[in-house]
């Protein structure tokens, strides 16, 4: 069965780059996979990234001709459509006045002069209209990479699975554009599935793709589908360039999909476990993953300080090799010595691709890291912080409804002085009520002026966290005492129409009960509404970016895969300073013991055969030798 991966937009790409990562990586258990990209705007810059990563991995992968060598994943990578659909939308449409007609209707200028070259401009309608002229015959009568793809499977089946994010244009439309589509051109013989991002960026709009998720039906959705996203309180202020952890799974995801039966429509969702993130938040894959991405890292940083720049300077300087007595050197790259000055010219191009992902795994791991949710790289900090936070925002919500009623009150009714005290007419007994109604403006005042020192102390998006969720339940039990008083008023006022004199008594007994529940329904509508203006007022002063102070106060990174502040550190080291940390760099179950030392030792014992290429050995030997597994 064919296997083929369609990456949509400038998210597409994104996915792209993590999936080059993961098939250097060796993590993918796809043995194959043609991947299309697929956006009319080839500027975007992870197109591009992720066009020239696969590119080199390519390039790579021609090296590794062996049964037991890395670099196993036969990925193949293509660019649709080659060339822009049109000028704009008013090219698009033709010279028929129809079109012309609706296109003005439908559209702004600005939107239908917009050259789709540069991309939708986040416009789902405007994609969608580019995609339905794409997806023509016409359109697709020349020759391109979409049909060139279907022509390759010949009669097989196609496992199909298309990725890309409902926030903006290209995914929104174009997803629900090809699974109809290639249904019609390829009838049973298309299994599709689909992995759709949903907002995880700060500057991604929920609604937007809601309604993007609704407007596609079920007909276009009809398959398995992964939905991977951010809560808002956990999205992180918006970094372009840089990786994030949804992109991650969703490569994770597109392989599980790719061994998946797709003949189920279930949508999955990915559930994070509690606290920091670690491998085991990639299930059944984590020994995999764990094992994968550590030997990489580590491989990656070896590259770095030793191989890279003994390599360039034997290339640059034969006389080198002939003095060049390292052990590794003379294991796995010593057919160097024997070859022409133009195939030295081609290893040299290809230690500069194999270089190029190298250093940008690392610095994708580095991002990851950097982008994560506050509460998976600080768990327990941070918890503590919130549970802190959260106790006392909770008291200050529970006294602000009475406290609201009870003034309220008191300004209707002076006399009373704030207290509604049913049968409460002694003078000792309205003494009493009156200090506790002091005593509870006292306790308020207290709870908020430690607020604010809470709040800084677990960082804001743990605040907005907090607050979304006292202000869902404040809700929630207000509409329910809601609906229960506007039932109780019904039978009240329906029982009052029939019910004879002597049963008045039960009337009454029932009003007097109804006007209690309505009291405490003022008091949650007074404390959902005191909780409304905090968000308002947190999400208008951009609470969300304020890092947590608890963590400036010695706390580690407490991230569950990687150390991301010895890779920071270690990008910056020679190899001599590099060597102290190089056992620490990942989060294993057991102590690492591969030293650089012992792990270019056992580089120095490898008899490479002539068959095999010195870059090809070199790897896979390293990745053999960097990571001593062990049980638990």
């Amino acid at each position: 069965m064919k296997r083929c991966v369609l990456l949509f937009g400038g998210c597409g790409g994104r996915i792209g780059e993590a999936l080059a990562y993961a098939a250097a990586a060796g993590v993918m258990e796809t043995p194959s996979m043609q991947v299309l990209l697929m956006d009319p705007d080839q500027q975007d810059a992870h197109i591009q990234k992720s066009r020239a990563l696969m590119q080199d991995y390519t390039r790579v992968r021609r090296l590794f001709t062996q049964p037991e060598d890395e670099f196993f994943l036969d990925l193949q990578c293509d660019l649709w459509p080659e060339q822009s659909p049109a000028d704009g939308l008013a090219t698009l449409c033709g010279d028929q006045d129809c079109d012309q007609l609706l296109m003005k209707a439908f559209f702004s200028k600005e939107a239908a002069r917009r050259p789709l070259s540069s991309g939708f401009g986040g416009n789902r309608f405007l994609a969608a209209t580019a995609f339905e002229h794409l997806l023509t015959p016409d359109a697709l009568a020349k020759d391109n990479a979409l049909t060139r793809l279907l022509a390759d499977t010949g009669d097989e089946d196609v496992q199909i699975v298309l990725a890309g994010s409902l926030c903006g244009g290209t995914g929104s439309a174009g997803i629900p554009a090809l699974a109809s589509w290639l249904r019609r051109e390829l009838g049973d013989r298309a299994h599709l599935s689909a992995v759709l991002l949903l907002p995880y960026g700060a500057s991604d709009r929920s609604v937007d793709a809601k309604t993007a998720l609704q407007a596609c039906g079920a007909e276009a959705y009809n398959m398995p589908a992964v939905l991977i996203g951010l809560p808002e309180d956990a999205r992180v202020r918006d970094l372009p360039d840089e990786a994030r952890l949804p992109e991650w799974l969703a490569v994770h995801a597109i392989d599980w999909l790719m061994r998946h039966d797709a003949s189920d429509h279930a949508a999955y969702t990915y559930q994070a476990k509690s606290g920091t993130l670690s491998w085991e938040n990639f299930g059944k894959s984590a020994d995999l993953y764990r094992s994968g991405y550590v030997r990489l890292m580590k491989t990656a940083a070896l590259f770095r300080l030793v191989f890279t720049p003994m390599l360039n300077q034997c290339l640059s300087r034969p006389q080198t090799l002939k003095d060049r007595l390292t052990p590794w050197f003379n294991a796995c790259c010593r057919p160097i010595a024997r070859m022409e000055a133009s195939e030295k010219a081609i290893l040299q191009e290809d230690l500069a691709a194999l270089n190029r992902l190298m250093k940008g795994a690392w610095s994708w791991l580095e991002e990851i890291a950097a982008t994560l949710p506050q509460e998976m790289r600080y768990a327990d900090a941070v918890l503590a912080a919130r549970a802190e936070a959260l106790k006392n925002y909770q008291e200050i919500v529970e006294l602000t409804g009475p406290l609201t009623v009870l003034d309220r009150e008191a300004r209707e009714q002076p006399d009373v002085q704030g207290i509604s005290r049913a049968g409460s007419l002694e003078e000792e007994a309205e003494l009493e009520a009156a200090r506790h109604h002091r005593q509870m403006h006292d306790r308020l005042q207290e709870l908020l002026a430690q607020q604010p020192r809470l709040n800084r102390r677990m960082g804001g998006t743990s605040v907005m966290r907090m607050l979304y969720d006292t202000l869902s339940d404040c809700s929630r039990e207000a509409e329910h005492v809601r609906s229960q008083a506007q039932e109780a008023r019904r039978r009240i006022d329906e029982a009052e129409s029939f019910a004879a004199p002597s049963e008045q008594y039960r009337i009454v007994a029932a009003r007097t009960r109804l006007e209690r529940m309505e009291r405490h329904l003022s008091m949650l509508e007074a404390r959902e509404a005191a909780v409304r203006r905090d968000v308002e007022a947190a999400e208008k002063s951009g609470l969300r970016w304020e890092p947590p102070e608890i963590i400036g106060e010695g706390e580690q990174v407490q991230y569950g895969l990687f150390s991301p502040v010895l890779m920071r550190k270690m990008g910056r080291m020679n190899l001599k300073e590099a060597e102290e940390i190089f056992t620490s760099l990942a989060i294993l179950p057991w102590k690492d013991e591969m030293t650089v030392k012992r792990v270019l030792s056992d580089l120095g014992k490898v008899k490479n055969s002539r068959e095999k290429h010195p870059l090809a050995c070199l790897f896979t030997q390293t990745m053999a030798c960097v990571l001593e597994e062990k049980t638990t």
